[in-house]
């Protein structure tokens, strides 16, 4: 009798990962080689643009994201993800696809790390089976996987640095201690705040495991072992951080907005953030956990008292949530406006979800937790298969008037040229559909220094002529500075697309061939 409801149990499971599986393949399938204008298209575009440069020979330490004029170079992230899709994309794969598919592989790829976690940890027989039923329906991963995102690289090399931790055994094993420091350092670099994030679940990992060693002759080599492993990574991207605000600093307009000092306030966020109804309420119980668990969001976490009565387990639940919620306390701000922050470490919940049912599911009370496993996953994938977000990413929009503006002003301007966009902020939507350098002239850019840019751009573009101006401001009544807004009323625009005007600047002939 019991076998058999094993059978049954084991049977529903292996139903729901291929479920989740074709979900996955749907979403991913469906908007492969979508323009990046759905949901965040700036911060999508961003990273696009700097993959395009790269693709067409730039200098990598000193990559391009050229919105804000000459010099061209204002990084961000140590481009580990975008060179990656720029060589996959030198292969012959469009950009857009080549984007996608490497952060959908490093989604993928993430399971491996994880495949090792549970396996050290003993949780339970199915414990990383149910994991992966989780994580692969959630709709935040879904969805967010299928982007041209960094997020997904991020997560992996995160993931494998606190897999190589759970398998360092002693001072002498060099070459986990190496794997774990390159698997640290390439997680530092490629998204800082992802591996801050997992540097608290590191850290308390390490506790954990000097605690079992704390009357062994091995617990000050460990502990100068650890270290390592977590110090290494960090200064060197501290020391990257330095490097890209040094490169930063060359171009005026980053230099006077957009160093790391200057950002302190838009990462970390305030106090009154922190206690908030808008945050507690507004984003993590109607947004992050919906994002994570489908309708049936905060909900999910019912599961959690599953693991009450097995104080091991219960400790690990309580510390997984800990890292959960330390991560929107610290990056509040960055929570707090962008969703996909959340990918960094929504995880963690997911973890604690996934621990609560595994323990569940080993004893017996395993029906239990076969149907807390299928009510989560179905509720995440009817989410997904229900929601505007995810219809709308599922189809193509190259109908869009930020796409079409890029794409005419390609038609009407030399490679070389240099492009002005406004209305759309410092976005690189414009630029990246383009393919051109130029300036997308930021929202809190003062109208004076607009009115600067507007009279002598060449000053801004360094050895580059202007060839177009694009005008995406959704309305006319919105300014774009005194001396912009006599120019557009006194010319004509050479291309309309719905609210994005394409001028081509006086006594500059459009190039033919």
């Amino acid at each position: 009798m019991f076998a058999r409801k094993d059978r049954y149990c084991d049977a529903v499971l292996y139903i729901l990962i291929a479920l989740s599986l074709c979900n996955l393949a749907y979403f991913f399938t469906s908007s492969l080689d979508n323009v990046v204008f759905d949901k965040h298209a700036f911060r999508q575009s961003q990273t696009a643009i700097s993959a395009y440069w790269l693709m067409h020979g730039g200098d990598w330490l000193r990559y391009e994201t050229p919105v804000l004029g000459a010099p061209w170079s204002i990084p961000f992230e140590f481009p580990v993800y975008q060179g990656i899709v720029a060589l996959f994309a030198r292969m012959g794969i469009p950009l857009n696809a080549a984007g996608r598919t490497i952060s959908f592989l490093f989604f993928l790829a993430t399971l491996i790390p994880f495949h090792f976690i549970f396996r050290k940890l003993s949780i339970g027989p199915r414990s990383f089976l149910i994991f992966s039923i989780i994580f692969l329906s959630s709709p935040l991963y879904v969805f967010w996987s299928r982007s041209f995102m960094m997020e997904s690289t991020a997560l992996f090399f995160s993931a494998a640095w606190i897999a190589m931790l759970l398998y360092i055994e002693k001072p002498q094993d060099f070459g986990k201690i190496l794997i774990c420091v390159i698997m640290g350092t390439l997680a530092a670099l490629t998204k800082s705040t992802t591996f801050l994030v997992w540097g608290l679940a590191g850290f308390l990992l390490c506790l954990f495991l000097l605690y079992r060693q704390r009357t062994s002759s091995a617990l000050v080599p460990l502990t100068i072992t650890y270290l390592i492993a977590g110090l290494v990574p960090l200064a060197i991207g501290y020391g990257w951080v330095a490097y890209s605000d040094a490169v930063k600093s060359e171009n005026p307009i980053a230099a006077a907005y957009l160093m790391s000092g200057s950002l302190k306030g838009w990462n970390f966020g305030t106090f009154s953030q922190r206690i908030s109804e808008g945050l507690w309420l507004g984003v993590v119980v109607k947004r992050m956990f919906v994002d994570l668990f489908g309708i049936i969001g905060i909900s999910a976490l019912l599961s959690l008292f599953l693991v009450v009565a097995r104080p091991k387990f219960f400790y690990l639940v309580v510390l997984l949530m800990l890292v959960f919620v330390s991560s929107f306390m610290i990056f509040t701000n960055l929570y707090f406006v962008h969703d996909y922050y959340l990918y960094a470490s929504g995880i963690f919940a997911v973890l604690a979800v996934t621990v609560s049912i595994s323990v569940a599911y080993g004893a017996r009370t395993k029906i239990i937790a076969t149907i807390a496993v299928a009510v989560i996953s179905i509720s995440q994938i009817y989410y997904a298969l229900t929601n505007d977000m995810f219809i709308q990413a599922a189809h193509d929009h190259p109908d869009m008037a930020q796409y079409q503006a890029g794409q005419f002003a390609s038609k009407i301007t030399h490679p070389d040229d240099a492009i002005v966009v406004f209305g759309q902020d410092w976005s690189s939507e414009v630029p990246y559909y383009a393919g051109r350098r130029g300036i997308a002239v930021p929202d809190w850019l003062p109208k004076e220094q607009v009115d600067a840019i507007f009279e002598n751009p060449t000053k801004i573009f360094g050895d580059k002529q202007l060839g177009a101006i694009i005008d995406c401001r959704w309305s006319q009544e919105q300014s774009a500075s005194p001396k912009a807004d006599d120019w557009f009323a006194a010319h004509e625009a050479a291309g309309v697309f719905d609210f994005c005007k394409v001028y081509r600047p006086e006594n500059i002939p459009i190039p033919t061939g």
